[in-house]
């Protein structure tokens, strides 16, 4: 029997957990690159609190120009934002503005207003070329880099709660 068998590994001597911090360096790093080299990609996205704004960080510089048509949104169980297959779930942006950052070392943002807020669903946010007609297609647009370009997020409040959150008088 040798001096492992019968424990768990410590955690030096569990490559899972050794690679972790190696593995978050190596973002940053690429994120770095990514900012130094002009190149673009989507960082993260916040959902306001009624639901029916997002607000998209990029990683550096945001394209000149975004219109709704570049923006795709879509749930895990369907294309174009159809939950479960009906477009009761679907969403989509009505309206974009940039807000392009003057200071270097900070990211431009995109606000995004939507239709409607999405329900209880992994939502993925892309941004992507248009065909020659205007219409969103599954190519990303040009200058992101391929692993940042697209967001998972889900709505808050969008699943029932037990929670009772009147105050004691009512």
């Amino acid at each position: 029997m040798s001096a492992h068998e019968g424990r768990a590994p410590a955690p030096s001597e569990d490559p899972a957990v050794r690679a972790i911090p190696a593995l978050m360096c190596a973002t940053d790093l690429r994120r770095s690159r990514i900012r130094a080299a002009g190149a673009g990609g989507l960082d993260y996205v916040e959902v306001g609190a009624d639901g029916r704004e997002l607000t998209v960080t990029f990683l550096g510089a945001a394209p000149e120009s975004i219109d709704v048509a570049n923006v795709r949104i879509d749930a895990a169980d369907g294309p174009r934002g159809a939950v479960r297959g009906d477009a009761q779930g679907a969403v989509r942006a009505v309206a974009v503005r940039l807000d392009i950052s003057d200071d270097a070392d900070r990211d431009d943002r995109l606000r995004l207003s939507l239709d409607r807020p999405g329900y209880a669903a992994t939502y993925t946010l892309r941004l992507v070329e248009t065909d020659a007609r205007g219409r969103p297609t599954d190519r990303p647009l040009a200058g992101f880099d391929p692993r940042y370009t697209r967001l998972d997020f889900t709505f808050p409040g969008s699943c029932p709660s037990g929670l009772d959150c009147a105050g004691a008088d009512g």
